[in-house]
């Protein structure tokens, strides 16, 4: 065969008279890492549902798609079926959606084989192992430890996203479609995942189609890059010279070091231990396990922490602990030297708010803007009420960059980036001094992302907060923190000035962190 493995072309796609791909055209080649990269919104996982034939309901679809010679717009559907699986494998983001939560991980991988090459139990069982084995997880046997027989409960975030990518790649598709496969994950996990991938395609000869907002992500992966905005395929090209052409979003915000302040802890954790109780499987009982182990932390007035570490370092944890939501089984926290904790006073607590990783699941879809803002007034000593509430509402929706009509729309009417900054003014109505952002930017685009950055950069700026950033995200936290640490197994295990830890990492840990998180090219 000659020309291109995939060819889209002028596919379109629109509900209700609404056009939401216009035109929308690009190629692969056997073998070749195309990035499909662009804002939410803009089009990329609707392309993907398109291609596979599986647009939203009441949607009309025009254009071609040509797989290999075959326009799949023109197939039965019960050709289809075979196409989906068998010739192009999907990857999705969040594989704990993904994975029927009633079945063992062997009897999903397992129903491909049986589905699409009508095998027997047994014989599908053996082919189910042995693509969990080619995808990193288990060794390709059948006995009592066998990942087969868990359930995707049991997995890490990692372990499901090899489960998944397992099914996609099990009948060695000439394609595959990973559509945002390692946004939640942590870098060391996310480089091992997208190794695999790449491999995986490289073996089969496949094509591989790589959407993903994280254009460092792209970078180090993509041949081609597609970029995606309203609808349309806006630049191809070389992904040197497409990435070359889209500057740094982080621009500006690790220019200049900050001095460091002498002034005394606002928040400090002394000897904090949080342990789970021992766990049991079987017969056996396992040992309990110490999530935060011995950590000593200070946060100055006006200062940016980062605390960075892998899925099951133990971040969140800490974030808990030091909240008050989680009560420690030895050593304390203090705000501004007073004991902090689930007892904490309501001014206590209005000086320690926080920001979450999603937004819209920590809101109340049924309450306008000026209510989620205005959620936290209640432990001020002195709450504004009436006209003072809405102006305080007004003038903190402004702060974060929001016009004062935002105080009458909803959650579900504004965009991630919106949620965010929404989520970032209900922690600053309480005039808190110190705010701790738990993974706060990593599901937005790296756009939108560097735009809440700045933004929060400034606001430390204007109003003296502290913060603590705990991200998975090193990116993030070379960007925009003064001083990291770095958490492994509960404990830290290096600390120091960002710039310093990033240049010169003195735990082989954080060089491995460090090595793991892929990077933008230097222009």
């Amino acid at each position: 065969m000659t020309g291109p493995l995939l060819k889209v072309e002028r596919l379109g796609l629109s509900v209700g008279g609404r056009a939401l791909l216009n035109g929308v055209s690009f190629e692969v080649a056997a073998g070749e890492v195309l990035g499909l990269v662009g804002e939410s919104g803009s089009g990329k996982s609707l392309t993907a549902l398109s291609i596979l034939r599986l647009p939203p309901a009441g949607a009309t679809v025009s254009g071609r798609v040509v797989l290999g010679g075959r326009d799949l717009m023109s197939l039965a559907e019960a050709d289809m079926r075979q196409v989906r699986g068998g010739e192009i494998g999907l990857i999705f983001q969040e594989p704990m959606t993904a994975l029927n939560p009633v079945m063992t991980v062997g009897a999903q991988v397992a129903e491909v084989f049986r589905l699409h090459r009508g095998l027997g139990r047994r014989e599908a069982w053996t082919q189910a192992a042995a693509a969990l084995a080619r995808a990193g997880f288990g060794k390709g046997q059948i006995s009592a430890e066998s990942p087969l027989l868990r359930y995707p409960h049991e997995l890490s975030g990692g372990q499901r996203q090899r489960v998944v990518i397992a099914i996609a790649t099990a009948l060695k598709p000439r394609l595959i479609i990973a559509d945002e496969p390692t946004t939640a994950l942590d870098v060391t996990t996310q480089a091992r995942i997208l190794t695999l991938l790449k491999t995986l395609a490289r073996e089969d000869g496949a094509g591989l189609v790589l959407i993903t907002h994280d254009l460092a992500v792209v970078a180090t992966m993509a041949d081609r890059v597609a970029v995606m905005r309203g609808g349309e395929v806006v630049q191809t090209g070389p992904t040197g010279r497409v990435l070359a052409g889209m500057g740094d979003p982080y621009a500006g915000l690790s220019a200049t070091p900050r001095p460091a302040s002498d002034a005394s802890p606002v928040l400090e954790a002394r000897g904090l231990v949080r342990a789970y109780p021992a766990a049991r499987r079987g017969w056996r009982r396992s040992e309990p396990v110490r999530a935060v182990d011995g950590v000593d932390l200070a946060l100055k007035p006006g200062e940016r922490l980062g605390l960075v570490g892998e899925s099951g370092s133990g971040k969140s944890t800490l974030l808990r602990a030091l909240l008050g939501l989680d009560a420690p089984q030895a050593g304390e926290v203090r705000l501004d030297g007073a004991v902090f904790g689930e007892r904490a006073s309501r001014r206590q607590r209005a000086a320690v708010q926080a920001v979450f990783q999603d937004p819209f699941g920590s809101f109340d879809p049924r309450w306008r803007v000026e209510d989620l803002v205005a959620e936290p007034l209640p432990l001020m000593d002195d709450p504004p009420r009436g006209a003072a509430r809405r102006t305080r509402v007004l003038e903190t929706l402004a702060q974060v960059g929001l016009p004062p009509e935002a105080a009458d729309r909803y959650p579900h009417q504004f965009s991630g980036g919106q949620r965010q900054r929404i989520a970032i003014a209900r922690a600053l109505i309480t005039r808190p001094r110190v705010v701790l952002l738990d993974e706060a930017v990593s599901a937005l685009d790296t756009p939108v992302r560097g735009e809440i950055l700045r933004l929060l950069a400034r606001l430390s700026d204007e109003l003296g907060l502290a913060y603590l950033f705990v991200t998975h995200d090193l990116t993030v936290a070379r960007a925009v923190t003064d001083r990291v640490m770095v958490m492994k197994a509960g404990r830290i295990v290096e600390e120091g000035p960002t710039a310093e830890v990033f240049a010169a990492p003195k735990h082989p840990y954080t060089a491995e962190l460090i090595a793991a998180t892929p990077q933008m090219p230097r222009q």
